[in-house]
């Protein structure tokens, strides 16, 4: 579980560093009497904001999925003497 978390973790801050790395460029276009307005190129999504999403959501279900599964294991099969 910890392995997992690290995991995501840096693959977050590559996405992180990777969108940083591409520049926004304007693109100009031209409104009214020649009044340029300027729009930056934005993705729509952002791959490390999903990721973090879905981690802070995932992690802790699949947690405690695997503690409640294993203690109903333990407790049903405990062998009293």
């Amino acid at each position: 579980m910890n392995f997992s978390v690290v995991l995501l973790v840096v693959v977050i801050d590559y996405l992180k560093e990777a969108s940083r790395e591409t520049k926004i460029v304007p693109v100009r276009t031209f409104m009214g009497k020649g009044k340029a307005s300027h729009r930056p190129l934005v993705s729509m999504f952002n791959a490390s904001i999903f990721l973090n999403t879905c981690g802070r959501v995932g992690i802790p279900i699949v947690y405690f999925t695997f503690v409640s599964v294993y203690f109903g294991y333990t407790i049903t099969n405990r062998k009293v003497t």
